[in-house]
């Protein structure tokens, strides 16, 4: 029972200092965790702030609002040339139809066998595929400007990024949300964490307690009994007689 006692006294030493630890990450971070309970009215000030007259009155000419107009562009421009990519690859798949169908080799054969030279039949045979590589030229001349546009409008948005104080005003404050919800979740796990440690512990201390009960409970029935024992032999007894003194030496007459 007393090494038992022992143990659970360094456990609850070892969990009081835990306990201190996670204190003292909850004061840390208290400034952070104070926003996750802030209204959006607070989290709007937090991001721009009292009288800040660009923010309360936002319209397109705010830096925000034209990030967000080359943003759309930029979107635009993406789905554009995906739509010319797709349409090339419709215009391949036309010209391996067209290719399948006329069978190429068996063609030129027979335009040689009709008179015509190697480059002749050759120059006739392709003729009819110059209407794709006409396509493919346009097709190819769009995605390139496409893709121009795509550059030129995104060293805007960097550039209007960069300058930009509102988005960094909004930045920091995601950061500082961001990082008060990561804190909360790392003291809700150690939370939990101590949570069960205390139940689990709270049914060691009941069991120890028990047995410090029934030991208690022994003890006093001992003493009860031995109580109990000395009275009876004491009713029983007769008093007990002193030792008679040893005799004295004798002397010669």
């Amino acid at each position: 029972l007393r090494k038992d006692l022992q143990e659970a006294r360094k456990t609850l030493a070892l969990a009081s200092e835990a306990d201190d630890k996670v204190y003292g990450m909850v004061e840390e971070k208290r400034p952070l965790l104070e926003k996750l309970g802030w209204s959006m009215e607070q989290l709007d000030g937090l991001v721009s702030g009292a009288g800040d007259k660009a923010y309360e009155t936002m319209n397109t000419g705010t830096s925000t609002a034209q990030i967000q107009a080359v943003a759309t562009q930029l979107i635009a421009i993406v789905h554009a040339i995906e739509k010319q990519l797709e349409e090339r690859e419709q215009l391949r798949a036309a010209m391996m139809q067209k290719r399948d169908r006329e069978e190429p080799a068996k063609a030129l054969t027979v335009l040689i066998l009709a008179g015509k030279n190697q480059d002749e039949a050759c120059a006739h045979l392709l003729s009819g595929y110059s209407a794709f590589e006409d396509q493919f030229r346009q097709n190819n001349a769009a995605v390139k400007e496409y893709l121009q546009q795509l550059e030129t409008g995104h060293q805007q948005f960097v550039s209007l990024s960069d300058a930009s104080g509102e988005l960094k005003k909004r930045e920091d404050a995601i950061k500082q949300v961001s990082s008060a919800i990561e804190g909360f979740e790392t003291l809700a796990s150690h939370v939990r964490e101590g949570t069960e440690f205390y139940t689990l512990m709270q049914e060691k201390v009941k069991k120890i307690d028990d047995r410090v009960a029934d030991f208690k409970c022994a003890r006093d029935l001992q003493k009860d009994d031995l109580f109990t024992s000395i009275q009876d032999a004491s009713a029983r007894g007769t008093p007990a007689t002193a030792a008679a003194p040893p005799p004295l030496p004798t002397t010669p007459p």
